[in-house]
């Protein structure tokens, strides 16, 4: 397995200096007149400014103009801690799920304020498939890392003893999420599937249930996350499918427990780097993962 290099902050893609020309006025207008409503004090309009000018910079000059494809990730941004890269990959993938036929639902583990995972679910909405949204989270925040993840974590935790307890990191509730998919996108209930609780104990519990997938998103930063992710749901992933790894090149236990995982399987993936951490890899074979 040849392991993804760390390839620095950039974002890979982002325009040069100098290059930078207008978003639609219709998107860049709605933006800006969001985000008064949305934070009325001057501070709290300050911090979202920020937020939506670094993720504006992000975003490469050949996709101004895709103004389907912004409109559905402006709508998501302030809900995940991904830049435009990861945000965007998500959307290619799912887009190519769609129109290549997959077979399968679409996985995330690790949802956060479902920034993402809302992406999923309005590609599958927009594209009018029937496909399950199945979402993994504690919704309680991180468990505590282990010896596995290294100096690393400590930007996070320091407990290190692999207790399933929250650590009081990324935290966001059920109940936000919900409100989120379900009242402001407008998203069928019917096609989305809440699992609150560790992987540990929802994945071997839903496996069956979830059945075969066709995009599967891991973000659960630790070893022991990534494992368990890994060993419940990978063999359901199809051919054609898409497995995501988000942490893989900032979180050295997570890059752990995947090169452990395919090796021991004697498998040998071509990840295609989507950022500095960001990888992603399609299932060609029984035998092995290609690009």
């Amino acid at each position: 397995m040849n392991p993804i290099q760390r390839v620095g902050s950039k974002t890979m893609g982002e325009p040069e200096v100098g290059c930078r020309q207008s978003l639609p006025q219709g998107i860049a207008r709605s933006i800006l007149c969001r985000a008064g409503r949305r934070w009325p004090s001057l501070a709290a309009r300050y911090r979202a400014m920020r937020r939506i000018a670094w993720f504006l910079g992000e975003i490469p000059v050949s996709h101004y103009r895709q103004v389907r494809k912004l409109t559905c990730l402006l709508c998501a941004f302030r809900h995940t801690q991904v830049g435009y890269a990861r945000l965007s990959n998500v959307y290619e993938l799912a887009q190519e799920a769609e129109r290549a036929g997959l077979p399968g639902c679409f996985v995330e583990c690790g949802v956060w304020k479902g920034g993402c995972a809302a992406v999923m679910g309005m590609i599958a909405a927009t594209a009018g498939s029937r496909r399950l949204i199945w979402l993994f989270d504690s919704f309680e925040g991180m468990p505590a890392a282990t010896k596995e993840d290294g100096e690393a974590a400590r930007e996070i935790t320091d407990r290190f003893d692999g207790s399933l307890v929250p650590v009081g990191s990324n935290v966001a509730s059920l109940a936000e999420v919900q409100h989120y998919f379900f009242d402001r996108l407008k998203l069928n209930p019917a096609r989305v599937v809440f699992r609150p609780g560790w992987f540990q104990n929802t994945l071997p519990a839903s496996r069956q249930e979830v059945g075969p997938i066709a995009l599967l998103r891991l973000d659960g930063d630790w070893y022991e996350s990534t494992r368990c992710c890994l060993e419940e749901l990978y063999d359901q992933l199809v051919v054609g499918g898409y497995l995501i790894i988000d942490d893989y090149g900032h979180f050295p236990g997570c890059r752990k427990a995947v090169n452990e995982f395919f090796e021991t399987r004697g498998l040998r993936p071509r990840w295609v780097p989507i950022d500095y951490t960001g990888v992603y890899a399609q299932k060609v074979g029984e035998d092995r993962i290609g690009s």
